[in-house]
This record gives C-alpha cells, structure tokens and sequence, in this order.
C-alpha cells in the first residue's frame, strides 16, 4: 500500500476552488486507509496472541513430556517458559509484524492530520484570495514620484516573492 501522501498535500493556490471541491475526497482516501491500517494492526495483534499461545501451548507440552532440555528448560519456572516463548521464531516473527504495524497506523495517522491542516490551510488561502492579496497594486494617479517608485519597488519585492512560492511549491 501506498503511504507517500505528500503528493496529495501539494495546493495550488492558483487553482483554490478545484482544491476545495477535491479536500473531501483526498481527506476521506486517506482517513479510510488510516481506518484499513488500524484494521490491519488488529490482526497483526490477533496472530502474535496466537503465536504466543501455541508457543507456551507447545513449551508446556515439552516440558510435561520430559523434554524441556530441547528448549534449554531445566526447571520449567514460569520465568524459563516465558523466555522460551519470547524466544519462539514465532513469536518473533509476530512481533516484528506488530512493530511494522505501528509504524504503518503511525503513518496513516500523520496523513490524516496531514490532511485537517490542509483544509485550514485552504480556508486562509481562500481569505487571502478574498481580500484581494494576490492582486496587482494600483498607485493612485494623485501620488508623487517617491511614493510611485516605493510602491513599485514593494510590487518587485512582492511579484519576486511570489515566483520564489510557487517554484518551491513545485519543486517538492
């Protein structure tokens, strides 16, 4: 499964009310992989149980038999059974699928506030579009020169700005 939600972060801010229509969506994908992933924990959770009952199931068995030296138990205490079923290939192999679990909920579950950040996020860029933050600056016909060239230095600064933005926005 695909956990690179990155991609889907990206806004284009030129582009806000496509974005806005397509955040539901994006959202719902990626909350129901985080449900799927939970889900998928879950029974990675039911196999290490299993793993671990037939392991102390089979130990037991050795140990009533008179085998507990194939499992190195001598004593058979409830700590050399413990060790014995922690040390089950089993078990292992459980454990280190419950690890990989958690780290895949733990994925899934950035992606979804990912994605609540990305709706704020969408919410002030559409306040800004609103208040005309984008838009050219017009100079007032009845201004002297030196406020004419600070206002056209400000729009050089603030149209260099910008382009920075948006080649950062698409470099990533």
């Amino acid at each position: 499964m695909d956990e690179s939600y990155e991609h889907d972060l990206i806004i284009d801010k030129y582009n806000l009310d496509e974005e806005c229509v397509m955040q539901p969506q994006r959202f719902n994908k990626w909350a129901a992989l985080h449900i799927e992933m939970i889900a998928m924990r879950d029974r990675v959770k039911q196999q290490l149980t299993l793993a671990r009952a037939n392991a102390d199931f089979h130990v037991r068995q050795l140990i009533n038999q008179g085998k507990g030296k194939e499992i190195n138990i001598t004593k058979g205490t409830e700590a050399d059974i413990k060790t014995a079923v922690d040390l089950d290939p089993k078990v292992i192999e459980a454990e280190e699928n419950l690890i990989e679990a958690n780290r895949k909920v733990g994925v899934f579950t950035v992606a979804r506030e990912a994605f609540h950040d990305r709706k704020k996020e969408l919410e002030n860029l559409v306040q800004l579009w609103l208040s005309s933050y984008w838009a050219d600056p017009r100079l007032a016909s009845h201004r002297n020169n030196k406020e004419d060239k600070n206002d056209e230095e400000h729009r050089t600064v603030v149209t260099e700005t910008m382009k920075r933005r948006s080649l950062k926005g698409t470099m990533k």
